[in-house]
């Protein structure tokens, strides 16, 4: 059946979307054989593609860190997410092949190795161009009502993820801070999407729209594209939660409570707390997986990220 694609979506940023994309991509790598055996019955490795959706590079940079990305992006030229976009929307029967793009043996699992399965799809700078280039971009061929004759705007990244998803168990994409075409694109080409925010009430703040917006497109979606299946959401993660013995501090319980009020089960139960695991190991470009035996508050973050990966895979499984 092919992979399972999960978009992780939020139309604010600095709530955490690349570091969730990258540590349950990274994560599956982390799980015990028994839980393998659990969840995909098999204990052999699951096979991960991670995309960067977002013209900000965080997750490509987070993946290789800023030297190894600059110079096979820059230096070295390799293709991106954005040198596949333009040729699908000039093209009705666009060909491309999507593997020379993807990065295999890349992604840092800590400063002596990289993770065998998990790949890179990576983003360039350039990407902030596109929502702008799909916006205005007609072919000539399409008829019809707006929204029938503009809904390969929305297909593009379905196309080219489905020449590899046979090659892959989950694929993971990186959403930018927008509901622009790019993040569009992602929710259509998706099984499931996540959403993840602080316990701040500007971040909760507007929260539900996003649910209703994206229900929506898939209302549209549905009338317009023969075969959509609707995209389902797993749930809202809690990320950067300060605790007191264990607990949410009593402010940011308070908007735990605010946040479980607005949408009930769809809330996981377990979060993300705040700590310098995380940003010590962005700053050499692997999960915080790689610190749990140096750094005491990136071992308890790595537990959380598992957890929160288990749980979402039980809501898959649900």
């Amino acid at each position: 059946m092919g992979a399972k694609v999960i978009s992780i979506i939020n139309w604010k940023g600095g709530v955490g979307k690349t570091t969730l994309t990258h540590h349950l991509g990274t994560g599956i790598m982390h799980l015990e054989p028994e839980e393998r055996v659990r969840y995909f019955g098999r204990e052999d490795m699951p096979r991960v593609l991670l995309v960067d959706s977002d013209a900000q590079c965080s997750l490509s940079v987070a993946c290789l860190d800023v030297e190894t990305y600059e110079r096979l992006i820059y230096r070295e030229k390799r293709e991106t997410l954005n040198d596949i976009y333009l040729p699908y929307l000039q093209n009705d029967r666009w060909e491309s092949d999507v593997g020379s793009c993807i990065l295999k043996w890349q992604v840092r699992a800590s400063n002596r190795g990289t993770y065998p399965t998990v790949d890179l799809l990576p983003a360039h700078q350039e990407l902030i161009f596109m929502d702008m280039n799909i916006a205005v971009y007609k072919r000539a061929s399409m008829v019809g009502s707006l929204m029938e004759s503009d809904v390969y705007k929305f297909q593009v990244l379905d196309q080219i993820l489905l020449q590899v998803k046979d090659d892959y168990d989950f694929i993971f994409i990186d959403c930018p801070p927008s509901l622009n075409f790019l993040t569009l694109n992602a929710f259509y080409a998706s099984d499931y999407y996540l959403i993840p925010t602080l316990l701040d009430l500007l971040a909760i703040y507007g929260l539900s729209s996003i649910v209703s917006r994206v229900e929506e497109m898939n209302g549209v979606f549905l009338r317009s594209a023969d075969g959509y299946t609707p995209t389902k959401l797993l749930g809202v993660v809690a990320n950067n939660v300060r605790e007191y013995k264990q607990e949410p501090k009593e402010s940011q319980a308070t908007i735990q409570q605010q946040l479980f009020n607005m949408v009930g089960d769809q809330l996981f139960q377990n979060y993300v707390t705040m700590g310098d695991g995380i940003p010590s190991a962005n700053q050499v470009g692997y999960p915080v997986y790689a610190l749990s035996g140096t750094n005491s508050k990136a071992k308890k973050q790595g537990q959380e990220m598992l957890a929160v990966l288990t749980e979402m895979l039980e809501r898959m499984e649900g």
